[in-house]
């Protein structure tokens, strides 16, 4: 808006003469004459104003001239210039031409030359506005205009809605409808009650007296009473720009920000119906962003580690660094996880043991997006209980595989001991049927070997009731502290004697706790072990004895590189000792059936191992007897 001065003596402060006016105007044309008394209504309107506006006559009259001749966007500034001049009586602009948009009656606009003067009708003021079109204005260079049509226009279609407070925060102008109506009339802390949703309205109050002084750097956010009678969501910033002529009042920014609050809540739920499902789930969920740092955990997740804090407190930590230390092989949990994590490639049922012994299953799933890694999803499952199930079902099927294999072994075992002496004794009993063709002597002799059979025949029997005995676990056994070093060199002393150039025996023993076993029985499985090695090597040959303790077990490890058999098979056709017979012997498998029996019942294993190195022989025997080895 452009103004000139009417006269010399610059704005008049009180009547001014149409006439003497018109005659100063910069362009003479034929004027359009508009009449309005002091509340803003037309009274008059002339042939010209109805041809420029396309407003009938009739049309007009009565009618406020804020609805008929001034566009929406500065009716606010017209108002309050009005209510002004009735308040002070006071006008700047009365007897002085200035430029404006003016209102036609389809809604265009045309830029017009206006003088506003004040005459008086039945003691009330009324005021006639005198105009033309303005076709080339004079007072303002065409460039000078574009530019600010441009900034103009700009404003008013900028989704901000913006809004200008006189010094008394009534409202004067305004970019837009927005979206709620101004009053022009009253002041804006006047209207808060009617615009603002009773909740905030402390809170809109003290920001319009902060928009007043210093202005509103940090938006605030309000709901406003829109026209319609819903409820918007409304954010504002303010300048005080109260010192600058141009505008001379404090500048509203107002931001409609419904559909992003509405966009944010239906989020909230989404966010909340997901973590509620998450919740509830009896599964440990982690979720982690790019870098592993925790974005979510639930309450699930926390208990199975053990971790003592609530969910929210992990949000922000590293993943892996809660976690390692209840790995039972954090090293090789790590290296699982850092390798699933750079192949971006889901797992599925992935076994964790932790150091309490659980066992968890874990699936990984990578978050991508547009070929790049967003997060990282991990869910935990405590599958300890089928995992004891599995082992039990593996236990069964490896000990059904070892009976299957005992049972082959014990009837090749037992039928290769009793044919040996039922063939003995059926010779030397048929020879004793016919005494003509036996002599004193070799009669004698017969007897003794029926007898000397029949009696290898009862020990094997009594090895037989021994070894189910120790497999129906129906043998008591004792339960004292046995030195095991001792029982070694107890072995070592019967099986090898100072004369005896067929093996070298050398033992390395270490000092350790007593072992709790039968003593008997523990010495009858050390004499098997050494004994299967000593018998069944090469003259001249090695054998060494070690014995030493690790994590709560005694190992005794006999070895040799000259084994005198290709196979095992032929390592266990050699005989050995009887304990109770000393003209006696059992073979080797015999006495290692038995041996192997003495140690499951001690909770421990008996292992032979035969190659192209040599032959090993191993036992393993926990210091405080369990059921069975770890």
């Amino acid at each position: 808006m452009v103004a000139r001065a009417s006269g010399n003596d610059g704005f008049p402060t009180g009547d001014a003469d149409p006439g003497s006016a018109a005659d100063r105007a910069p362009t003479p044309t034929t004027d359009a004459y508009v009449v309005i008394d002091d509340s803003g209504v037309v009274i008059g309107f002339d042939g010209t104003a109805e041809s420029l506006l396309g407003y009938p006559r009739n049309e007009a009259l009565g009618r406020p001239v804020s609805e008929v001749l001034i566009p929406r966007r500065l009716r606010a500034a017209h108002n309050a210039g009005l209510r002004r001049y009735r308040e002070t009586g006071a006008g700047p602009l009365l007897g002085t031409w200035f430029e404006l948009p003016a209102l036609c009656r389809d809604g265009s606009e045309i830029m017009i030359d206006l003088l506003v003067t004040r005459t008086e009708h039945a003691g009330r003021p009324t005021f006639t506005g005198r105009f033309h079109p303005l076709r080339q204005p004079n007072s303002v260079p065409g460039e000078l205009r574009l530019h600010a049509d441009f900034h103009r226009t700009l404003v008013e279609q900028s989704p901000i809605a913006v809004a200008v407070l006189d010094e008394n925060g009534v409202p004067t102008w305004r970019s837009s409808e927005g979206v709620v109506a101004l009053d022009g009339d009253r002041s804006l802390k006047d209207q808060l009650v009617d615009l603002v949703h009773p909740a905030d309205l402390d809170k809109a109050r003290a920001a319009l007296r902060q928009a007043a002084t210093v202005g509103l750097e940090n938006p605030v956010e309000l709901r406003l009473k829109a026209d319609d009678g819903t409820l918007r969501a409304v954010s504002f910033l303010a300048r005080n720009l109260l010192a600058y002529p141009a505008v001379h009042g404090t500048a509203l920014y107002a931001t409609d920000v419904t559909r992003a609050r509405a966009a944010e809540r239906q989020t909230r739920i989404e966010t909340t119906r997901l973590m509620t499902l998450i919740e509830s789930l009896n599964v440990g969920v982690l979720l982690q962003d790019e870098h592993r740092r925790v974005v979510l955990a639930n309450a699930a997740f926390v208990e199975m580690f053990s971790l003592g804090v609530t969910p929210d407190r992990l949000r922000g930590a590293a993943g892996g660094s809660p976690l390692a230390r209840l790995y039972a092989d954090a090293e090789d949990v790590e290296r699982r996880t850092e390798e699933a994590i750079r192949h971006g490639r889901p797992l599925r049922g992935e076994e964790i043991t932790l150091i309490d012994g659980r066992v968890l299953e874990r699936d990984f799933v990578p978050i991508m997006l547009d070929g790049s890694a967003l997060g990282f999803l991990w869910v935990f499952r405590d599958v300890t209980t089928q995992a004891e199930i599995r082992r039990s079902l593996e236990e069964r099927a490896r000990m059904l595989a070892e009976l299957s294999a005992l049972k082959t072994e014990f009837i090749g075992v037992v039928s290769h001991e009793l044919r040996t002496p039922l063939a003995s004794i059926t010779t030397f009993a048929a020879l004793m049927e016919d005494d003509a063709a036996l002599l004193n002597e070799d009669r004698k002799a017969a007897t003794v070997a029926i007898r000397r059979n029949a009696e290898r025949m009862a020990s094997l029997v009594a090895d037989l009731i021994l070894l189910a005995k120790l497999e129906s676990r129906e043998l008591p056994i004792d339960d004292a502290p046995v030195d095991v070093p001792a029982l070694v060199r107890d072995a070592a002393a019967k099986l090898v004697h100072p004369d005896d150039q067929h093996v070298t025996l050398r033992l390395e023993l270490r000092d350790g706790p007593g072992l709790l076993g039968d003593a008997a029985l523990l010495s009858q499985l050390v004499d098997t072990a050494v004994g299967v090695l000593v018998v069944g090597s090469t003259p001249g040959a090695e054998v060494v004895v070690r014995a030493a303790t690790s994590d709560g077990w005694w190992r005794v490890v006999i070895s040799t590189s000259a084994a005198d058999s290709a196979s095992a098979e032929r390592l266990l056709a050699t005989r050995l000792p009887h304990p109770d017979a000393v003209h006696n012997g059992r073979t080797a498998a015999l006495a290692v059936m038995l041996a192997r029996g003495i140690a499951t019942r001690h909770g421990g294993e008996l292992s032979i191992a035969v190659d192209e190195a040599g032959a090993t022989v191993t036992i393993d025997l926990p210091i405080r007897r369990r059921p069975s080895r770890r």
